[in-house]
Order: C-alpha cells, then structure tokens, then sequence
C-alpha cells in the first residue's frame, strides 16, 4: 500500500489551502454533495473495466467531471465524499472500488511490482531512442503509464518528431528497435517495444483524433508521462486544454514525474548532427515511400475507416484494434444505472 501512496504523491500536488475548505459540501444531503459522489463512481467504473482499483489521491487527480458545471474539486472535498462511505464503493488498504471488487486490490499490487521492472526497461530504451533524429519528445502511455501493465505485455511508447519529419522519425526509431529485437511479434510481446502513435510538433491538437464522448482518450491524455522533453509535452497539455477539462482540472497533468531521460552536451551534439545528414527534403520523402511500401495493404486500408489508423505527414497512428468505443460503451451503460 505504501508503494502505492508514494506513487500517487509524486504526481499529484496537495493543496492545503482548498482542503480545509468545507463550504462546498458542508450540507451531507446537498445537491453538490451528490454530484461529486456520482463523479467518483464513475471515475471508479472507469477503472473497474481495467481492473483498477484507486486511492483517494488517484480518485482526486483522475476524477470524471465532463458533465458537471463545476470542472475543478480539491483533495479534502474528495476525502469527505469518500469518509462518508458511500453506497457502491468499498474500501480495502487504501483502495477504493465498487463494492465486490476486493480481489483487484492484490492484483494491482502484483502489476505495480511488474510495472516498476517494465519501467526501468523502458527508460534504457528511451535513452537510445531520444538520440535519434528528429525525435522531438517520448512518452510512456497507455497501462504502463498508471503501473498497470500484466508480465506478459508489451511497452507503448508515443513520440513527437520534428515538423515535416515524421517519416523520417519513425523509420529510424523502428529500425533501431529491429537491430536490437525489441519488435512486438505475434507470438511474443513481452517487453518488446510498441510504437504506434507518432505526431509532429506542429500538430498538437488531438482533438481531431477523438470520436464521440471519447473518455478512454481523455484518460490516455491525462496519464502521459513524458519521459524525454518535458518542454513539448506542456505544449501538448496546453494544446489539447479542452479534452483536459473533461477530468478534475484542480489536479495537475503528469510532468511532476522524476523518472527522466536527460541528454548530455555529447550526446545533444551527436543528435544535431545525425539530423544535418538527414536533413534533406528527398531524404523524408523516400523514407515515407519505403515505409508505405512494406506497409500492410489492410493497415492502409483501416485508415479510410475513422481514427484508429492515421497514416498522413502530420499523424501516425496505428491502433487496429480500437477499442474507444466499446469502452465507452460499457462505461456509458455502467454510469446510466448510478
């Protein structure tokens, strides 16, 4: 549990000034007291479809708000909602989740311990990637990103390239990790490195990107953690502000994480120059044909069909299997019944 509180207290800051602030809901049977209840069960059926139970301090920083008028809420308004032992939630070692659910709490201890081993793999291969050139930013996403991730998954990595050199970006990067088989392949994944999202730092509004009530995305967003280039992913957080306010905006995004990849002058010198000889407009546009070319007909094929696959100069995006939808469909017919 105390593993679990630290990892919380590293992304989140306290505002003590707002926690002892009671106005908000110093009437138990207000109708503000209500709706904040009713965002913290969904934010908990949320991650019960992940098997995800949360602390107090997770439930404040990744509280649902995108239908309340009110879009901001504090730490102690969190913890009086959650003291009051609402019906639905059940409690556990510093854990909260819908009632029934006590068995997720040692599952997520046990992924937290793989996550942790996952992560110290990730950080060496960042290192090697952010020398590349054109590589303008790398984040940790998806279940690695809030430390739960199973033994058996692979690493996703998203990454911002220079403008106009997206193509030229993902060719190294994916050549790299070819050279030192660290592909995903059908039959093993473990540890292997995904990239399947690339945008160039010229197109950072994802909201395009988005379908309908799109919450698994603003969750993606929200839980980012750039490990190269903190610069470009504030940019980013800016940038994308209106999907940002879908979620608590009295919590901060994720750039309070300490785990860094930091480049050395030599190191800064040999990125400069690996991006001279590859400077050349001719040299992004073959680089593109090669890669359209070994690319699977049905991959190219997906992209006509939504947001999936996104295969233009500005976007890079490769999640076949998009599941947006039936996540938030599920999510939809959980919250209806509250």
């Amino acid at each position: 549990m105390l593993v679990s509180t630290f990892a919380s207290l590293r992304e989140v800051t306290f505002d003590l000034n707002h926690e002892l602030k009671r106005d908000f809901i110093s009437d138990p049977n207000s109708n503000s007291n209500s709706e904040l209840e009713l965002a913290v069960k969904k934010t908990l059926v949320f991650f019960n479809i992940f098997d995800y139970p949360l602390t107090d301090w997770e439930i404040y920083k990744y509280l649902w708000v995108g239908d309340l008028n009110r879009k901001s809420f504090n730490y102690g308004e969190i913890k009086y909602v959650l003291n009051s032992a609402p019906d639905g939630i059940a409690h556990q070692d510093g854990f909260y989740f819908l009632s029934g659910g006590e068995e997720l709490v040692l599952l997520r201890k046990e992924r937290q311990i793989i996550s942790r081993k996952k992560y110290k793999r990730a950080l060496r291969v960042i290192k090697i990637l952010s020398v590349l050139p054109f590589v303008k930013m790398i984040a940790v996403c998806n279940t690695l990103a809030y430390d739960n991730v199973r033994d058996d998954s692979d690493i996703d990595l998203f990454i911002v390239t220079a403008k106009d050199k997206i193509w030229t970006a993902r060719f190294y990067s994916l050549a790299l990790l070819k050279l030192l088989r660290l592909r995903p392949e059908k039959d093993n994944k473990k540890d292997k490195f995904c990239l399947n999202f690339f945008i160039s730092e010229d197109n950072l509004n994802l909201q395009k990107l988005t379908i309908e009530n799109d919450i698994y995305f603003a969750y993606w967003l929200k839980q980012l953690l750039p490990v190269y280039n903190d610069e470009i992913f504030k940019k980013l957080v800016e940038e994308n502000k209106d999907i940002g306010q879908l979620i608590n905006n009295n919590s901060p995004a994720g750039f309070f994480n300490k785990r860094k990849v930091r480049q050395g002058v030599i190191i800064q010198g040999l990125k400069s120059m690996l991006e001279v000889l590859n400077a050349w407009g001719w040299m992004e546009k073959l680089l593109k044909l090669i890669q359209l070319k070994i690319m699977p007909r049905n991959m190219i094929a997906k992209s006509e069909e939504g947001t999936g696959v996104v295969i233009n100069d500005k976007v890079l995006k490769f999640h076949v299997d998009d599941r947006r939808g039936d996540i938030r469909n599920e999510w939809e017919k959980v919250t209806s019944n509250q």
